[in-house]
């Protein structure tokens, strides 16, 4: 497997071609694919402006029919070019000159999020014991030696001190309901 080459540092003012605008992105860190996709999105957002034959590009237009696509050539260096979406043969005898402005390249760099780390998901609650448990047993012993239903908030008191846990009293109705109705 072949090893690709380094690049030359671009340093480049006004209207750039594609594969100048690619190797800038690279220059910044992008692999050659990810800078291809990252200059197509910025096309398509109208963060970077197009030019086709010295007229500037609608984003719209650029979104329906163009992409940007990178390739690593068989000398090991990377280029750029605009094909038609999907690959359409482009009409013989016409010009295709695509232009980026180069400050507007540059400006993708900047805009570039750092990587980090997949944000972690909250936790969820935390496991308290199996109050549930308590609870019903506290209920049935309290309805049959005392002939009563206790309150809800009775029952979390008790938890809270048997396991540490004072459960929601709504929490604990919708136990108690359920309890009680089987």
């Amino acid at each position: 497997m072949a090893r690709a080459k380094k690049h030359r540092a671009t340093k480049v003012q006004g209207r750039i071609s594609p594969t100048e605008a690619l190797h800038i992105l690279m220059d910044g860190g992008l692999s050659g694919y990810h800078a291809a996709a990252r200059l197509d999105q910025a096309v398509k957002t109208n963060d970077c402006k197009l030019w086709h034959d010295g007229e500037l590009m609608a984003p719209d237009y650029f979104a329906r029919l163009l992409v940007i696509v990178g390739r690593l050539e068989a000398d090991d260096g990377w280029q750029a070019f605009v094909t038609g979406n999907p690959v359409r043969i482009m009409v013989p005898g016409k010009r295709w000159v695509f232009e980026f402005d180069a400050d507007q390249v540059k400006a993708l760099l900047s805009q570039r999020k750092p990587d980090t780390q997949p944000t972690r998901r909250k936790p969820g609650r935390k496991i308290t014991g199996n109050w549930r448990l308590v609870a019903a047993h506290r209920m049935h012993t309290i309805r049959e030696e005392e002939l009563r239903t206790p309150t809800a908030k009775e029952l979390c008191g008790h938890c809270a001190v048997t396991c540490g846990y004072a459960p929601d009293d709504s929490e604990m109705r919708d136990l108690m309901r359920f309890l009680i109705n089987e």
